[in-house]
């Protein structure tokens, strides 16, 4: 009885409680680092600051987003803020509205393409992003056929295709959401999305007005990516060490009072 006292009180002297005092303060310190998780900014990630109708500027406006040239067929792609009522210049055919808010970003892959882009700022270099969105394939109403429909997307000079999806004559292809990594090479990226879109049963190009791909956008945010830097995995690495000698001194402790 007295011995079992006595590897009780061993368990918690002083000197272990102050090893896992520190090994505790030490591997907090690190889950609570910068370097696992943060925001970067992505102003109207969700297209409800900008106005309904087509984006034409090739300039940042105080939404964020701005165009890229479609020439030579026009100074601007053919980019659209909609909303689930779909009313307006553009309609589309039956769709899945958005549950992030009542509006989204269409763009037409096939007529005048561009990229639509907003400037990024407060990026770390060689630190990795997570580009998160939501997308889908849809078709512009008065037109039919089947098409495919897929974004590229990109941060910097790094590109990355979400897979293509094939749509059916005046179908839907429904909501889908990606997260793609990257890593950035200087404090201030572009990060861009252009559509890329076929017609499968109908002739149609770049210079075919209203032919049906459009690709929706929503949802988009920008994140560090949760992966430990060097630094927190060595600040890791002394926590565990801490714990591991507060358990040895213990045992220690415990076999000499037996």
């Amino acid at each position: 009885m007295n011995g079992a006292f006595l590897l009780s009180a061993a368990a918690f002297s002083p000197s272990k409680i102050r090893s896992l005092t520190i090994g505790t303060i030490l591997l907090s310190a690190v889950v609570a680092t910068p370097a696992f998780a943060g925001v970067v900014s992505v102003a109207d990630g969700s297209f409800e600051s900008n106005p309904i109708g087509e984006i034409t500027t090739k300039t940042p406006t105080s939404t964020g987003w701005y165009m890229s040239s479609g020439a030579p067929y026009s100074n601007y792609g053919y980019t659209w803020i909609l909303s689930n009522s779909n009313t307006g210049h553009i309609l589309l055919h039956p769709f899945t509205p958005t549950d992030e808010g009542v509006q989204f970003l269409a763009q037409d892959s096939t007529f005048r393409p561009a990229a639509v882009n907003q400037e990024i700022t407060g990026l770390t270099p060689g630190k990795m992003y997570t580009v998160s969105f939501g997308w889908a394939g849809a078709q512009q109403l008065g037109y039919t056929g089947a098409t495919t429909d897929f974004w590229a997307v990109s941060l910097g000079s790094q590109t990355i295709d979400t897979p293509t999806v094939h749509v059916p004559s005046g179908g839907f292809s429904g909501w889908m959401s990606e997260s793609f990594r990257f890593t950035a090479t200087t404090a201030e990226e572009v990060l861009s999305f252009k559509a890329f879109g076929t017609c499968l049963t109908v002739t149609c190009g770049p210079t075919t007005s209203g032919a049906p791909p459009f690709a929706l956008l929503d949802s988009v945010a920008l994140t560090t990516s949760a992966v430990p830097e060097p630094s927190s995995w060595a600040m890791m690495l002394i926590g565990f060490a801490g714990l591991g000698y507060a358990g040895f001194r213990s045992r220690r402790r415990a076999i000499s009072i037996a």
